[in-house]
């Protein structure tokens, strides 16, 4: 064989081997891409599982709120029978 020929098949191989590094390259990176989509697609749904939790439990605070706030206004807004005793007016009503 010439150099010239020899030069090619050298040059060939590196191609190959070059070739073969990039291809297994590629597929571990994609390996570890699927990897780290799963986690972070559980890590979301944990996220919207503690979303909805803090959602109802300021719910819940929203009316324990509401509900002390009327009874305030009822505080507030007492007036006294005949007796002298005393009688609260609580509002009824979802007031927001």
């Amino acid at each position: 064989m010439d150099i010239p020929v020899i030069a090619i098949v050298i040059a060939g191989a590196g191609l190959a081997i070059t070739g073969a590094g990039l291809a297994i390259t590629v597929v571990v990176l994609l390996v570890r891409g699927s990897f780290l989509l799963g986690r972070l697609s559980r890590q979301v749904d944990s996220q919207e599982a503690k979303i909805d939790v803090l959602s109802a439990k300021i719910d819940a605070l929203t009316a324990a709120v509401h509900q002390t706030n009327a009874i305030l206004v009822g505080l507030a807004n007492h007036t006294h029978d005949a007796d002298g005793r005393t009688v609260f007016t609580i509002p009824t009503g979802d007031r927001r």
